[in-house]
């Protein structure tokens, strides 16, 4: 939830993703509660269909069968001024996507992205990366373990350092690699700085 921004919609792909997103917002008060979670399998569903008219306020005027696909409901979402999330799974036709921690953002096909944006994201969420076990102290950042959640992180530094050519991301990933955890954060804030010397610059 760290990663998304307010006025977001997460179509997350299965019911465990979407249980474990809603424990982590309403009883970890973990990101904002203008975050939207939609079980995007689910849409086929009618009576789903009916639940989230009740609950989402740019669906209420619109027949249910307007956002039947996940396609149809993510454009009803950007002209609302909503920014859409998934999980790792490609996009419908008409959108692509670009990582932003552990999730990617939908954008249409006609819309750049900025890859400065992109690499400032994933070493911000290197640096983040919790460290030591969790034993459900009061501290709201230590709630998950870091060992199971390194290979989705591993997987998109991968994917971005390998489809965006970053030299930052690939260095990063080497460290992860190796379970240099600690190294890897000290070198992605130290990019960061880098970034921001070069920002003020221009």
């Amino acid at each position: 939830f760290a990663e998304l921004p307010d006025k977001a919609i997460w179509l997350t792909q299965s019911d465990t993703s979407i249980f474990g997103a809603r424990y982590g917002q309403e009883v970890l008060n973990l990101g904002s509660k203008n975050i939207i979670l939609i079980a995007a399998p689910r849409l086929a569903s009618p009576k789903y269909r009916s639940q989230l008219q009740k609950r989402v306020e740019f669906l209420r005027d619109k027949s249910s069968e307007q956002f039947k696909q996940v396609a149809d409901l993510s454009t009803l979402a950007r002209d609302a001024g909503y920014r859409v999330f998934s999980d790792p799974v490609p996009p419908p036709s008409g959108f692509k996507r670009w990582p932003h921690g552990f999730l990617f953002e939908w954008l249409p096909q006609d819309v750049e992205f900025s890859l400065s944006e992109l690499e400032k994201n994933l070493l911000q969420l290197c640096t983040r990366w919790p460290q030591g076990k969790s034993h459900q102290k009061n501290r709201k950042d230590v709630w998950i373990w870091p060992e199971p959640f390194l290979s989705p992180l591993t997987q998109t530094l991968q994917h971005a350092a390998s489809a965006y050519k970053i030299d930052s991301l690939k260095i990063a990933l080497m460290h992860l690699e190796q379970a240099q955890i600690v190294k890897a954060q000290n070198y992605c804030g130290e990019e960061l700085k880098k970034l921001a010397v070069q920002d003020a610059a221009a």
